[in-house]
C-alpha cells in the first residue's frame, strides 16, 4: 500500500487490512502475541487463509483454534542436533557427555544451541568440559548465552509479562524442594489459601512456566527453575529460610496425619512443637494416603538435608520420625537412616533424653537392615543407657530387644539370648496392651534364637505367645513371622505335618504383607514341602521367592532365604546350585559379619563341595564348624539338609 493510503487511526488500519486479505489465500504467522487481544483484530475473514499463532501464554480466548503445547524435545532429537550442528565426529567421540549435556540444557532448543554455540567458538574445550561446567547450577544460565542471546533473556520476557503477585510467587515456587508441587504445598510456601494458590499455579502454567505432567503437580523445567532461583537471594537468604520454615510446618503437620492413618499402633508422643494451622490434603484412605507419602518423600527428605532449622528442632524430630515410618515401610534402608541421623541432630539439640533415645532407637534399626550391625550395636547401647538415666522403660525394652537380635546376628547368641529375653520380661506381668507390636517382635526374637541354639521346644512357647499377642492386636507381619517360628520349631522337633499346617497358617496371614515378610516364609514353604515329597509346590514357592528377591529386601533376609533355598538343592543332588546359593549367601552375610548365616553357608558350601569333590571342602568344613563353635551352636542348631 501507498504510505498515504494507510490511515493514522486504529479502526481504520483494521478495516484496510481486512479489506486487502478478502479473497486472498496467505498464511500468517503472528509471533509472541502478548495476549488474546493482539490478535482478534488481525484475524482474517476469508476460510481460504491460515493463521499460526506463537505465544508464552495459553491464549484462551480465540475460540476454534487448535492448541499444540511445545515440549522438551526427545533425547534422540537432542542428539541429532547436536550432531548436526556440532558434527557427528565430536558427539560420537564423547557420547555419555553430549547426553549429559543434553540432559543439563533440559532438552530445550534453544538452550542446546547456545551450548553448542560455546563448543565452536572454544575449539579447545571437550564437551566433557562444558558439563562440568554446566553442573555448577549457580552458574548455568551464565554458561548458557551467546552474544545478546541467553536462556535468562528469554525466561524474562515471561517473567516480566506477569503481575506483581505472580512475580513473587514464581520466586517463592522455585525454593520447594520437591520436583514437583502440590497445591497444599503450595498453600503453605505462599502463605495464602489453598484455592488462591491453585490459580497461582494455573496463571503460571497458562504462562509456560510451570509444566503438568498429572492432574493437580505442579513442576518446574530445571532451567525454569534456575532462573527462578536467580532472582531473589537464591536458597540462602532470608525469605529462603522463613519458606523452609513454612514448609518445615506444613510436612511435620501433613506426615503426622498420614503416620496416624497408617501406623496405628505407633506411640503418640507429646513434642513441644510450634502450633501449625495448614490446610493438608485428605487422608481417609489408606491407598491413597501412601501415594501421598511416596510423590512427597524425596521433598521431605530435600528439606530435612538443607538444614537451617536450628529455631524448630522439635518439627525437624516430628518430620524425620514420620518419614522414618514411611522409608522403612518401603525398604528404603539408606533414606531411612539419613532421616534417622537428621533427627538425631535435633533431638541432641533439644536436650531431652527421651527422644534422644528413641531417634537412636530408630537408627538402630536403619543399620540393622542396611547390614551395619556394629552400628546398629552402638546405637542400641547409647539408647539404653540414655533410657535408664531418664527412666524410660518402654524406650529400654525397644533397645533390649534391638540389641537382642543386632548380637544374634553377629554371632554373640548367649548375649542374644539375654538381651531378648530381657525385653520380654520387661513387658511380662504387666499391662498387655503396653506396647503389644514391640511385645510380639521380642517374642519373635525369642523363638529365632532359640532356634539357633537348638532350644524347639522354647521357641515353641515364644511363637505361640507371639501368635496369640498378634491376633488379638491384629499384627499380620509378626504374626506371619511367629508362624514361620513355629514351623521351623516343629522342623526341629521333626513334626512335620504340624509344621507344615504352620507355614499354612503363615502364607494365609502373610500373603498381604510386605516382601521382606513374605520371601521367608516362601524360601521355608519351599523347603518344607520338598521334605515332604511335594516337588511341584516346593519348585513354585522357591520362584516365588526368588522373584521376591529384589532391592528392598535387608541383606540379612537374602543371605538367609539363599542359605534356605540352597538345602533342598544339597539334598536332591543338585550340588552345583547349592554350593552358587550358599555362596551368594556367604557373600553377603560376610560383607556385614552377619556369622550366624555365614556358618550356616559355610556349613552348604562343605557338604556341596565334598559331593562335587572340590578341595576346598575341607577348608569350608574347617570354618563352619569353628564359627558354629565359637557361636555356641550344638549339632541340633545347625540346619540339615
Amino acid at each position: 500500500m501507498a504510505a498515504d493510503s494507510i490511515p493514522d487511526d486504529e479502526a481504520g488500519l483494521i478495516g484496510l487490512w481486512r479489506a486487502t486479505l478478502a479473497g486472498r489465500r496467505l498464511l500468517l504467522l503472528f509471533d509472541n502475541a502478548l495476549d488474546a487481544g493482539q490478535v482478534l483484530p488481525l484475524l482474517p475473514s476469508s476460510t481460504e487463509c491460515l493463521v499460526l499463532v506463537t505465544s508464552r501464554a495459553r491464549l484462551l480466548d480465540l475460540d476454534g483454534a487448535d492448541w499444540i503445547s511445545l515440549g522438551v524435545m526427545e533425547p534422540q532429537e537432542s542428539r541429532a542436533m547436536l550432531a548436526d550442528i556440532l558434527g557427528d565426529g565430536r558427539v560420537t567421540r564423547e557420547p555419555e557427555a553430549a547426553a549429559e549435556l543434553a540432559e543439563l540444557c533440559g532438552h530445550l532448543p534453544l538452550a542446546l544451541r547456545l551450548a553448542v554455540a560455546r563448543l565452536r567458538n572454544r575449539p579447545r574445550w571437550t564437551v566433557r568440559y562444558l558439563v562440568e561446567r554446566l553442573e555448577d547450577e549457580t552458574r548455568r544460565l551464565d554458561e548458557l548465552s551467546a552474544g545478546e542471546r541467553s536462556v535468562a533473556a528469554t525466561l524474562s520476557l515471561s517473567y516480566k509479562a506477569l503481575e506483581p503477585e505472580l512475580q513473587g510467587a514464581f520466586c517463592l515456587l522455585g525454593l520447594h524442594p520437591g520436583a514437583e508441587v502440590d497445591v497444599y504445598s503450595a498453600a503453605a510456601l505462599l502463605e495464602t489459601g489453598v484455592r488462591d494458590a491453585e490459580d497461582m499455579l494455573e496463571d503460571l502454567l497458562d504462562m509456560h512456566l510451570l509444566v503438568q505432567n498429572d492432574p493437580g503437580r505442579y513442576a518446574f523445567h530445571d532451567l525454569v527453575r534456575t532462573y527462578a532461583l536467580s532472582l531473589g537471594e537464591g536458597r540462602s537468604g532470608r525469605e529462603a529460610r522463613e519458606a523452609d520454615g513454612r514448609l518445615l510446618g506444613y510436612y511435620t503437620a501433613a506426615t503426622e496425619a498420614a503416620c496416624t492413618l497408617l501406623f496405628p499402633s505407633r506411640r503418640s508422643l507429646q513434642v513441644d512443637a510450634p502450633a501449625t494451622a495448614y490446610a493438608l490434603p485428605p487422608m481417609r484412605r489408606e491407598d491413597r494416603t501412601l501415594e501421598w507419602f511416596d510423590r512427597e518423600s524425596a521433598g521431605v527428605q530435600t528439606l530435612l538435608a538443607r538444614g537451617g532449622h536450628e529455631d524448630s528442632p522439635q518439627l525437624v524430630f516430628a518430620l524425620a520420625r514420620n518419614a522414618s515410618f514411611h522409608l522403612n515401610l518401603r525398604g528404603r534402608f539408606a533414606e531411612f537412616e539419613a532421616v534417622c541421623r537428621a533427627g538425631l541432630i535435633a533431638t541432641r539439640s533439644i536436650g531431652d533424653p527421651l527422644l534422644i533415645c528413641q531417634t537412636l532407637n530408630n537408627l538402630g534399626v536403619a543399620c540393622w537392615k542396611l547390614g551395619r550391625l556394629n552400628e546398629a550395636v552402638e546405637a542400641a547401647e547409647e539408647a539404653l543407657d540414655w533410657a535408664r538415666k531418664a527412666g524410660g522403660p518402654d524406650d529400654e525394652t525397644v533397645a533390649l530387644g534391638l540389641l537382642g537380635i543386632a548380637h544374634y546376628a553377629l554371632g554373640n547368641l548367649a548375649r542374644s539370648y539375654d538381651y531378648t529375653t530381657q525385653a520380654v520380661g520387661e513387658l511380662k506381668g504387666g499391662d498387655r496392651t503396653k506396647l503389644p507390636q514391640q511385645q510380639a517382635e521380642d517374642l519373635n526374637n525369642v523363638g529365632t534364637v532359640c532356634l539357633a541354639l537348638g532350644q524347639y521346644d522354647q521357641a515353641l512357647d515364644a511363637a505361640r505367645q507371639a501368635i496369640d499377642l498378634c491376633r488379638a492386636f491384629r499384627f499380620p507381619e509378626q504374626e506371619a513371622l511367629a508362624w514361620t517360628t513355629l514351623a521351623l520349631a516343629y522342623c526341629g522337633n521333626g513334626a512335620f505335618e504340624e509344621a507344615e499346617s504352620s507355614l499354612s497358617r503363615a502364607l494365609n496371614t502373610g500373603s498381604s504383607c510386605p516382601d521382606e515378610v513374605l520371601v521367608l516364609i516362601c524360601a521355608v514353604s519351599s523347603d518344607l514341602c520338598d521334605r515332604r515329597g511335594d516337588t511341584r509346590r516346593s519348585q513354585k514357592q522357591e520362584a516365588m521367592a526368588l522373584q521376591l528377591l529384589n532391592s528392598t529386601i535387608s541383606p540379612q533376609r537374602r543371605s538367609r532365604v539363599d542359605n534356605v533355598l540352597a538345602l533342598k538343592h544339597n539334598r536332591n543332588g543338585r550340588y552345583e546350585e547349592a554350593l552358587r546359593l550358599h555362596e551368594r549367601a556367604f557373600t553377603c552375610a560376610e560383607g556385614m559379619g552377619y556369622r550366624v548365616e555365614m556358618a550356616h553357608a559355610l556349613d552348604g558350601m562343605a557338604v556341596a563341595a565334598g559331593h562335587l569333590e572340590l578341595p576346598d571342602a575341607a577348608g569350608y568344613r574347617e570354618r563352619a564348624d569353628m564359627l558354629f563353635e565359637a557361636m555356641g551352636v550344638p549339632p541340633e542348631g545347625r540346619r540339615t539338609p
